[in-house]
């Protein structure tokens, strides 16, 4: 049996090779030349080959196979429930019915009440909008302040402020409080404020003749809010005990988190504070306002968060995701366990720490070379960081039984029986899930190959790879162990263009502008180089998002030379006439093409994907480009 499986590893190789270069040539558009619009030539089919589909680009597709092999999971877990012995109290059971519930639930603006009327601003109080006709609102006994802690524990923030549990800069070892500044859109927090607003009251019912006067007085609490933030302030970010932040600010921040944890709270426990002057401000601005118009801003931001928690319909798919985005763990392991046998999963995550591995030993060459003229002491503070740099394939716990490590961390999750109702479900599974983010502050902060990320809904729900800088680790999701993105038996032009770029530009985000500043140990560490300065400012003057252009730029680069040095007594490939190093371009630049014709944002991947390659002169010998025109300066980085 073993013989005939070596007889047909070849034939697997080849076939997957000519699959992914096929759909590579599928998008690529021959009339446009790459010397002048790299863009247009690679992704120029996109549009018109993906004109019925669902997604947009090659994350959301891999997204939607995830969620479709997902939907068959379920489907196999409801047709087990119907067993006598099905465990309703197990993993299984739990997420089968999160999900049947979200399957018979209507999840629109209407629906939004159900959980408003679950939730109240406080002990003996209603939201305004639901006081009977008659009788008045007790604004008395309303403190903002504590309904905010309320709607924290449901994992409601950027209300008045920013709340997370991050690793101490100081000492990455623990976890604590950061509170910061809400972060604010061009004209409003909210995404299309004014209509949403308007939406949220009506819904509530709230008079009509009362909407649209209460919409702008919101909004105009909003602008107050926004104009005490000063961009050119200088940062004045402090470490602070609860008690001194209570007595200089005013306002009863031990009571605050007493009822966010749960328990009560040492007046000594530390918080981070940024833009502090933020917070001594806020006092005068709360106490000119109108109690009821905070509830009801309060109320309107806390809606809003929920839809935004629960967009989408009844459809299986729609309903995996949101399986994926509230228990994700769990839905890792589901995924896991259905679609990777135990071999099969270990040879993708060697592979992929093997391509890392060779990134990172050509990065460190790059290093030892100093061409950024770093002191000695720089350069063994850059190879730390590098040689301690993890990978973690699924963002999984390190453990020997996954199963029973997911069962213990869902031990806590107690869903009620009887009908479904996916409202009360939804709650419970918010509220877990910031217990579990909330409970970090009395750990020990995992690190290295023990980490794996208590992923935000955004992160959870999306097949992107992400660099997390103080445990100084790379989240590879499930979802990229597929083609088009990764194939196991594929050549290593795929390998090295598509997951080797990717983890390339993960690298360099570790010695980016933020990166660079912090150590291999996770603390705050200041790092201070010329040359280095010089390059970042050489990479601003073509780009708003420095650290993004650096792995853009960088990671190609790296990606290319590691590939080109394990490729340079290879002159061809055996299941294709076309240069290696055309294909290696070419598939690099796949993972920036999506449909321009629906979002703004790929206009700014065209942008990312042409500075890469500007000036680059392997790119400019695989296409034979003669740049008779002057170029835009290349930034040289490691």
């Amino acid at each position: 049996m073993w013989i005939i499986c070596l007889l047909l590893l070849p034939l697997v190789a080849a076939s997957s090779n000519t699959r992914l270069l096929n759909g590579i040539l599928n998008h690529v558009d021959k009339e446009a030349n790459p010397c002048e619009n790299f863009y247009n030539h690679a992704c120029g089919q996109y549009n018109m080959r993906h004109m019925d589909d669902t997604f947009f680009d090659i994350i959301q597709m891999l997204d939607h196979q995830v969620n479709q092999n997902l939907v068959k999971v379920m489907d196999d877990l409801e047709l087990s429930s119907q067993s006598p012995d099905f465990n309703v109290s197990s993993v299984d059971g739990k997420v089968l019915r999160y999900y049947l519930s979200c399957r018979g639930a209507p999840r629109n603006m209407d629906s939004l009440s159900e959980y408003l009327k679950v939730i109240s601003p406080g002990e003996g109080l209603t939201w305004p909008q639901f006081i009977p006709d008659g009788s008045s609102w007790p604004q008395e006994n309303f403190k903002w302040l504590e309904t905010l802690a309320h709607l924290h524990r449901y994992g409601l923030t950027n209300v008045f402020f920013n709340l997370e549990v991050v690793s101490n800069p100081r000492n990455a070892t623990e976890y604590m409080v950061e509170l910061n500044t809400p972060t604010f859109g061009e004209e409003s927090q909210l995404p299309n404020s004014f209509i949403e607003i308007l939406s949220v009251l009506y819904v509530m019912k709230v008079p009509s003749s009362e909407i649209i006067t209460l919409a702008r007085k919101i909004r105009t609490l909003e602008l107050s809010l926004k104009t005490m933030i000063n961009p050119i302030d200088r940062p004045n970010n402090r470490y602070i005990s609860i008690r001194d932040f209570e007595m200089e600010t005013g306002h009863n921040w031990q009571r605050f988190f007493e009822i966010l944890i749960g328990s009560s709270a040492a007046p000594e426990l530390q918080v981070l504070v940024r833009n502090f002057r933020y917070f001594t401000s806020l006092k005068e601005l709360m106490d000119k306002q109108d109690a009821r118009l905070v509830a009801s801003y309060i109320m309107t931001r806390f809606a809003i968060f929920l839809f935004d928690e629960t967009t989408g319909g009844r459809e299986s798919a729609e309903c995996v995701s949101q399986m994926r985005r509230n228990l994700n763990l769990a839905a890792s392991m589901l995924y896991k366990e259905r679609f990777f046998e135990h071999s099969a999963f270990s040879g993708n995550v060697l592979e992929i720490k093997d391509i890392f591995e060779k990134l990172r030993h050509q990065f460190l060459l790059q290093v030892d070379q100093n061409h950024l003229e770093l002191t000695a002491l720089q350069k063994k503070f850059v190879v730390r960081k590098a040689e301690a740099i993890e990978i973690n394939v699924g963002n999984l716990p390190k453990t020997d039984n996954l199963r029973q490590f997911v069962g213990q961390y869902y031990q806590d999750l107690q869903f009620p029986t009887g009908e479904l109702d996916y409202h009360q479900l939804h709650l419970k599974v918010l509220q877990f899930r910031t217990q579990k983010m909330l409970a970090q502050i009395q750990q020990r902060a995992l690190r290295g190959a023990e980490y794996f990320d208590l992923q935000e809904p955004s992160s959870a729900i999306a097949s992107t790879s992400y660099y997390v800088m103080r445990p100084n680790v790379i989240i590879v999701p499930l979802g990229l162990l597929q083609e088009p993105f990764f194939q196991l038996e594929s050549d290593d032009v795929f390998k090295y263009s598509l997951m080797g770029y990717i983890l390339a530009h993960h690298l360099i985000s570790a010695f980016a502008t933020e990166g660079i500043t912090i150590g291999s140990d996770g603390n705050d560490q200041p790092f201070r180089s010329h040359r280095f300065e010089e390059a970042v400012s050489c990479l601003s003057r073509n780009a708003d998002n420095i650290d993004e252009t650096m792995g853009d730029i960088a990671g190609l680069e790296l990606a290319y030379s590691t590939y080109a040095k394990m490729a340079k007594n290879r002159n061809r490939l055996d299941f294709t006439h076309l240069p290696p190093e055309q294909i290696f371009f070419l598939n690099a630049g796949q993972f920036f093409c999506g449909n321009s014709d629906m979002l703004v944002q790929y206009k700014e991947d065209q942008v990312r994907l042409q500075r890469a390659i500007e000036g680059f002169e392997p790119f400019d010998k695989a296409f034979g480009c003669n740049r008779n025109k002057p170029q835009h300066e290349k930034c040289r980085l490691w």
